[in-house]
């Protein structure tokens, strides 16, 4: 019920937190990645903003070392800087398919002929979009289809 800059304070704000410092991979993840980097080109698409871009970098080499090919950060709500679409950084990198859970970047990139795999989440439950989006519910499901 915020403006934007109240949210972007909020997010700022939650970087600077032990919480942000101590994050850890959702469950089944790390085993995910690892599986699906075994047959596959893996990048990191985040929304995260470039201000974070070190520990974010960190955190990745941490818990998924050697699993991806590449980082891109859309810098999304941020005070600096312009921020990307996932869509075009997909495009620009030949990603065929997405792991997401924000009906925005899932919504765009499936209009753009990207596979999305949309994680069943509290913020995205009533979305029925594109045709290019398939629920997951964890990384189970997601290994299932690739």
């Amino acid at each position: 019920g915020g403006t934007m800059e109240n949210m972007i304070s909020l997010v700022y704000d939650f970087h600077e937190t032990k919480f942000f410092r101590d994050i850890k991979p959702i469950e089944g993840s790390m085993e995910g990645v690892r599986l699906l980097n075994a047959e596959h080109k893996l990048y990191a698409v985040t929304s995260r903003q470039t201000k974070i871009r070190q520990p974010t970098i960190e955190w990745l080499e941490k818990y998924f070392t050697g699993c991806f090919s590449g980082v891109e950060f859309t810098n999304n709500y941020t005070f600096d800087g312009i921020a990307l679409r996932k869509a075009d950084i997909c495009k620009k990198l030949n990603i065929d398919a997405l792991v997401e859970d924000m009906i925005e970047h899932a919504d765009d990139c499936a209009k753009e002929g990207i596979i999305v795999l949309l994680f069943d989440k509290p913020w995205n439950k009533d979305y029925a979009g594109e045709k290019n989006i398939t629920r997951v519910h964890d990384w189970n499901d997601i290994i299932k289809i690739f």
